[in-house]
This record gives structure tokens, sequence and C-alpha cells, in this order.
């Protein structure tokens, strides 16, 4: 049992490794100036602006001293600028710039193209099986 478990976990990073590598192949290939974890970032902020850094870590379960220097980049990529929030003085929001804009929607259609491409021939009852099996391992893991 317990070598089906190491494989069964070497597996999964194996195949979360290759996802990722290839992915930043493929963005780095299309010249878009972005890694993986950079996207993710946009993502979130794209689709929840008001959202902290320290939400954004554990959205994407990331220390937020990294997520503080993936942002960092991103700033002086000139892709996010902050803002004052109209709430809380005291507090600054997140805003992607328009030449953000423009290379998040350009590594948007790239990833989701890659996306579909390792997901090919995998049906979706099977998504689904694996999904509910990733779901007990970080259960356990808690």
């Amino acid at each position: 049992m317990a070598n089906i478990s190491i494989n069964l976990l070497n597996s999964i990073e194996l195949a979360l490794k290759a996802y990722r590598q290839s992915s930043q192949k493929e963005l780095s290939d299309k010249g878009i100036d972005l890694t993986l974890d950079q996207w993710m970032v946009l993502n979130q902020i794209n689709d929840s602006p008001e959202l902290r850094q320290y939400d954004i870590a554990a959205r994407l379960s990331k220390e937020p001293a990294s997520i503080n220097r993936i942002i960092d980049l991103l700033f002086k990529k000139g892709y996010l600028e902050r803002a004052e929030s109209p709430d809380d003085r005291r507090r600054t929001s997140l805003a992607i710039t328009i030449k953000g804009e423009s290379v998040f929607e350009r590594a948007a259609s790239v990833i989701s193209a890659h996306r579909e491409a390792a997901l090919k021939n995998i049906n979706p009852r099977r998504m689904k099986r694996v999904r509910k099996v990733m779901k007990i391992i970080v259960k356990n893991c808690r």
C-alpha cells in the first residue's frame, strides 16, 4: 500500500510540474513576459479587484511573501498599479494597467489552449473522479 501511495503522490507532483513547465514554455515561446504564477496573480486581481494580497496568497495556496514578490515584479513591469481604496484610505487596492491587461489577455488565451491540450483525452467523468480524490487528499492534509 505504501508504494501505491508514494507512486500516486509522485504522479500528481510530476503531472503538475510537467504542466507548469510546459505552460511556461508556451508563454515564453509566444514572447509573453509573464510567468504562470504572475498570470495567476493577475487573474485573481482581474476577477476580484478588491482582494488583499493576503487573500490572493490564500486563494493560490502561496506564502504571502511570495505573492508580495510577484506583485512587486508586476509593478516593475508596469502591469499593475496601486490605488487608494475609496472605502479605507489606509488600504490600497491593486489595479491592472492597460499594458498589464494586454499581456494578461494574451497569456490567458495561451494558458486556456494549453490547459485544453493537457487535459485532452480525459473524459469528464474521469476528471470528476480525480477532483474528488484531490479534495480528499487536501482534506486529509489539513
